[in-house]
């Protein structure tokens, strides 16, 4: 059986025509073009259309909650820390398929991480207030770049938001929490190597906010 038999799964994903899901510190996605088969072919000798079900290695105890695809591989998120999970030869297969650790960043679970275009956000819960960090791949071989974007504003962002939503169209991201009345905004203009200029502001909001969306540049 696959590995979330019996378990809970706690994220569902697509990435190289696989459906693919997280169960505690496994990865486990079906065959390929066939999203809901999980099972081998053979229990004799494995080809490369079988299913994918690796564990994350770790001396810290692992449990994924989260997952983003990139163009280097697919992000992978527990509390405590980060993975990508890629092949060398590109096409993700039982054979050649690896975990590797990124960073040790703990970040809430609550709080599914965003994908900004060129960056991936994710917040930090500490008591009295949030912290937002940028995280930028590098490629399989190569440490992130992550940076503390709130710096600037310490202690400001409540630690209540429990939402964060990005419109990588417009360079920015916003995080809300159904107990607040306040939406807090990071936006950021860069040219193609680096921001050049980037801002933090609220919104004061008539009621408690429920929900944020972004569709077709509207909020």
């Amino acid at each position: 059986h696959p590995s979330f038999y019996g378990s809970k799964i706690t994220a569902g994903f697509f990435h190289s025509n696989r459906l693919g899901f997280l169960s505690k510190d496994n990865v486990i996605m079906s065959q390929s073009g066939d999203f809901y088969n999980f099972y081998f072919k053979s229990a004799q000798t494995t080809i490369e259309s079988d299913p994918i079900d690796i564990s994350c290695s770790s001396v810290r105890p692992t449990s994924l909650h989260a997952v983003i695809p990139t163009a280097q591989g697919v992000i992978l998120f527990s509390e405590n820390q980060q993975f990508i999970m890629f092949a060398d030869a590109g096409v993700l297969t039982p054979s050649l398929t690896t975990i590797r650790a990124l960073s040790n960043y703990e970040m809430d679970r609550k709080i599914d991480p965003v994908d900004v275009g060129t960056n991936i956000n994710f917040i930090t819960k500490t008591p009295g207030y949030s912290r937002v960090f940028s995280m930028i791949t590098r490629g399989q071989q190569e440490n992130p770049q992550v940076l503390d974007i709130s710096r600037v504003v310490k202690e400001w962002i409540s630690e209540d938001v429990d939402h964060i939503i990005a419109s990588p169209q417009n360079s920015m991201i916003a995080m809300s929490g159904q107990s607040l009345n306040e939406v807090f905004l990071f936006r950021y203009y860069n040219d193609g190597k680096e921001n050049l200029m980037d801002s933090w502001v609220s919104w004061l909001m008539p009621g408690t906010v429920q929900f944020t969306e972004i569709i077709a540049d509207t909020m």
